[in-house]
């Protein structure tokens, strides 16, 4: 009889990776997507936005709001704008299609004797008096219901501490009435 003899060798066991052999996996980029590369891209990129930031131009400086109050009483709404630093001709109270509006715009000019030599130099004016003028402006506006409000009836007045009271008259509401049924 055939005697089948089998001889037992030992296995090595091996790490299997299957995707060694694909290219895309051997590129930098995919291998490690959250490493230096990537971060030394990011940081180029960043800079360069720093560097365009930089050369922009500042925002404009927001405009001066003069503060209100609101004081409402049965018989009119009163509503005190501060105004310091503008004079009564600065100021104008428009009504307009039930609109009440209140403008300032003020250009003052202030005299400054005495220039230093550094701020003559800047004016170019040998030392002489120097005339920087400071311009301020603001518009608030209120819709006013031609309903409730006598529109006819508005008053302005300028006190001594800087702000300016306007009063708007409430319209009369009418008296409740009995109606007979007949």
């Amino acid at each position: 009889m055939n005697t089948l003899m089998i001889r037992r060798r030992p296995v090595a066991l091996r790490r299997v990776d299957p995707f060694a052999r694909s290219a895309i996996f051997r590129d930098p980029f995919f291998a490690d997507p959250f490493g230096a590369t990537l971060a030394r891209d990011m940081e180029r990129m960043l800079d360069v936005l720093r560097a365009d930031v930089a050369r922009w131009p500042a925002p404009p400086r927001p405009e001066p709001v003069a503060p209100v109050q609101l004081d409402t009483t049965d018989e009119a709404v009163v509503v005190t704008v501060g105004l310091s630093g503008f004079e009564p001709g600065d100021v104008e109270v428009t009504v307009d299609d039930g609109v009440l509006v209140v403008t300032g715009d003020t250009a003052r000019t202030t005299t400054v004797h005495d220039a230093t030599a550094e701020e003559a130099d800047q004016a170019d004016t040998d030392g002489e008096t120097l005339t920087p003028k400071v311009q301020r402006s603001f518009r608030r506006a209120w819709r006013l219901d031609a309903d409730q409000f006598e529109l006819d009836g508005i008053a302005a007045k300028y006190a001594d501490d800087g702000s300016l009271q306007i009063t708007v008259p409430r319209r009369a509401r009418p008296e409740p009435r009995r109606i007979p049924i007949g």
